[in-house]
């Protein structure tokens, strides 16, 4: 380990991570005097070999990992240490965090930055006051995959309802030029929004109307999570979706529909039947299960709809995925009609 030969050392310690039994503790310690050479690279190889050595809460590694991060200022530095402190600090190891929330708010460097956030989902504890913080400023990064990393980080760490989290998620959602984060921030809105907030259901009911397909589908997929079921104007929304000419948006809407539909609306309920004729199998599968989803007893229609699908889609004797589809929905039904007794 004192080979005067950097390139020598660095196979030692690559040697070590590939040959080394899991927490082996002598092999830790030789990766934490590693982890101080004056060799970059020989840092490198030491940062990511204690990755497949030490477990996670090992103290000594976590603090040499910390050390190694709050003494180099090189950026590989950093980011081999951040990458190391995600899989090997204990979750809510404050020392562990304290360079991940100073890269994230003062480093320039995008990869170091990104390693932060996600290091912070790992590391942070649910609802930690300090990691949001850090995460809201990250969303201001210039570097796309930041952003993104940061979106996913409030998603994972905020209380459901925080107000705070759920306005600057809603900021972003709005000014965002780039389509990969607005469908991290519409995810993260369905996570994170009070079931039934009113602002956040607004905002994506206006981006399902949005010209660009690739805004539709993340908003329609977040409606699912926020909307409370039978709201009248996401029905309403979301129905005038089943006949758009992207077959993405009709699935989703029906998936939506499914989960947030009141269960015996005729509007809706016509809606739907009409999709058993989609050109599409996709759709006319979904529109089945949907059926399952919103049919009530009196709804006839849907029920001999359903029966006749079952009925016809047999092969050789056997029904098809469609036709047991249909009977998985009339059993649906019902199940619905038992529990409403």
């Amino acid at each position: 380990m004192n080979d005067g030969d950097g390139s020598v050392r660095v196979l030692a310690a690559e040697l070590v991570g590939k040959v080394s039994d899991f927490q082996n503790e002598k092999s830790i310690q030789v990766l934490c005097q590693l982890l101080g050479d004056e060799d970059e690279s020989v840092r490198g190889a030491a940062a990511k070999a204690m990755e497949k050595v030490a477990a996670r809460g090992h103290s000594a590694a976590a603090a040499g990992l910390i050390k190694l991060a709050e003494e180099r200022n090189s950026p590989n530095d950093i980011l081999w240490a951040l990458r190391g402190l995600r899989r090997i600090a204990d979750k809510g190891h404050k020392a562990a965090l304290a360079p991940m929330l100073t890269t994230l708010t003062s480093n320039s460097d995008p990869s170091c930055c990104q390693a932060a956030a996600k290091g912070l989902q790992y590391v942070a504890e649910f609802g930690d006051k300090e990691a949001i913080d850090a995460l809201i400023v990250g969303l201001e990064n210039e570097n796309n995959r930041v952003r993104m990393a940061c979106v996913d980080g409030l998603a994972e760490l905020s209380e459901r309802g925080d107000s705070k989290a759920v306005d600057n998620l809603m900021t972003k959602f709005a000014s965002e030029d780039s389509v990969f984060v607005r469908d991290k921030c519409a995810t993260a809105l369905g996570k994170v929004a009070g079931l039934g907030d009113e602002s956040v259901m607004g905002a994506l009911l206006q981006a399902v109307e949005d010209d660009d397909f690739e805004v539709q589908i993340p908003a329609l997929r977040a409606l699912a999570f926020v909307t409370p079921r039978g709201d009248a104007e996401v029905t309403a929304s979301l129905l005038s979706k089943l006949e758009d000419e992207e077959i993405q948006i009709r699935l989703e809407a029906l998936k939506v529909l499914s989960q947030v539909g009141a269960r015996g609306d005729a509007g809706l309920i016509e809606g739907v039947l009409a999709r058993l004729g989609d050109r599409i199998a996709a759709v006319r599968s979904e529109a089945i299960t949907a059926l399952g989803s919103v049919a009530g007893r009196d709804d006839k229609d849907a029920i001999v709809a359903l029966g006749r699908i079952m009925d016809q889609q047999v092969d050789n004797g056997i029904r098809t995925a469609e036709g047991q589809q249909a009977a998985d929905s009339l059993i649906e039904i019902i199940r619905s009609i038992e529990t409403d007794a």
